[in-house]
């Protein structure tokens, strides 16, 4: 499973902000600190939900994960999208504010990758590339759109991490 890109395939699993991705995100610090033993390797992930978005900062060093910055911001992009199939205007407006505070902020604090996916709403909504782009334009950050079943495979991988699947 991957990122699909306007009709590519998908190759790898990405890497989400929630239970989802907990493990993920710390296989992937950890694989960056260990690069580098004397720099701490500094992420910034981005998840794109129905309700809201959330950003995180995180810093890993030695195999240990330090959480610097995490933001949820209600901006709700499944509202619109799911009645009309359309992200109105004014939330890409608010969309792309936030992406561009959340860019200040990893120059701010040195982050070297960051990784933003979109789920249902962003996979739903017909002017999807639009926020995309404004988002790329803006702030230099590329967002994800992941398929459902890339969505629903992130989810087991973020349970199995939680609770013991193997009965």
């Amino acid at each position: 499973f991957g990122v699909a890109h306007r009709g590519e395939s998908l190759t790898e699993p990405p890497l989400l902000l929630d239970i989802r991705t907990t493990t993920r995100f710390r296989e992937r610090a950890e694989r960056l600190a260990c690069a580098n033993m004397t720099d701490p390797a500094r992420i910034g992930i981005v998840d794109m939900g129905s309700n809201a978005v959330r950003f995180l900062v995180a810093e890993a060093t030695g195999g240990k994960i330090a959480i610097l910055e995490n933001h949820r911001l209600p901006v709700r992009l499944g509202r619109d999208v799911f009645h009309t199939g359309q992200i109105p205007e004014a939330t890409i407006s608010a969309t792309v504010d936030a992406f561009r505070r959340f860019r200040a902020t990893c120059d701010r604090l040195g982050v070297g990758h960051v990784r933003a996916m979109a789920t249902s709403a962003m996979r739903d909504a017909s002017n999807r590339d639009l926020l995309v782009d404004r988002v790329r334009e803006a702030c230099n950050i590329e967002i994800d759109v992941i398929s459902g079943t890339q969505e629903a495979y992130l989810l087991k991988l973020g349970v199995e991490t939680r609770v013991d699947l193997r009965e």
